[in-house]
């Protein structure tokens, strides 16, 4: 990794969205980190995190710091929202 990919990773936002058994994991309920650059571009991480149950994916990640925001009605139908 270059040095200046390294800080573009530092200086990123770094968001997990949730998805309520998107295509590719038809049987999960999914988080795949984002990270939100400076200049607005995101950039995804192929990571997921999969889960059975929204609960189960909510009593993991409730305990993480993190804030939980419910999805914006223009976001896809799939996502059930971001933990940032």
């Amino acid at each position: 990794m270059k040095p200046s990919d390294q800080q573009a990773i530092l200086d990123a936002l770094p968001l997990y969205v949730v998805y309520d058994h998107p295509r590719d994991f038809p049987k999960h309920i999914v988080v795949r980190e984002q990270h939100a650059q400076p200049n607005g571009q995101i950039v995804a991480s192929a990571e997921a995190f999969l889960y059975d149950t929204v609960e189960a994916m909510h009593a993991e990640w409730s305990h993480r710091g993190l804030f939980w925001y419910p999805r914006f009605e223009n976001d896809d139908p799939c996502i059930l929202g971001v933990w940032l």
